[in-house]
């Protein structure tokens, strides 16, 4: 049996909750899972092979915001998009704290301010001009 599809209203109100959920869990992420946003002298070169995979997600988000969701007609279609896009760039994140050495902070941070400007960018203002 086939449960009815979600109002308009009720995708808007999921999509919006999701973005809040995975704002927050980054900020969950930074101050309590890692004791903080990274600061202090770097201690040896930076790893920039380590942060270019990092900014991947960033990428990989970016490109799914501005190339693919445009194109989308429904939520049906716009969803998995929508949180695909999103944990692209809550990898960021994670990669940051948890896989680049403490002993370099200045990319750890820099990191972590991709991966918020990258959620911050699908702030689900584009879903007023769906209409189913």
């Amino acid at each position: 049996m086939n449960s009815p599809a979600p109002s308009p209203a009720q995708s808007r109100i999921t999509i919006w909750v999701i973005w809040i959920a995975i704002l927050q869990g980054l900020f969950f992420i930074i101050f309590f899972a890692a004791d903080g946003f990274p600061s202090g002298e770097d201690q040896g070169p930076l790893p920039w092979g380590m942060g270019l995979i990092g900014l991947s997600g960033f990428f990989v988000g970016s490109i799914i915001r501005w190339v693919v969701i445009p194109k989308l007609t429904t939520f049906a279609k716009l969803m998995p998009a929508f949180v695909i896009g999103l944990a692209a760039c809550e990898f960021t994140g994670i990669f940051a704290l948890f896989v680049i050495n403490a002993d370099s902070p200045t990319m750890q941070a820099g990191l972590l301010i991709c991966s918020l400007i990258g959620i911050l960018q699908f702030v689900p203002t584009f879903t007023v001009s769906f209409k189913e």
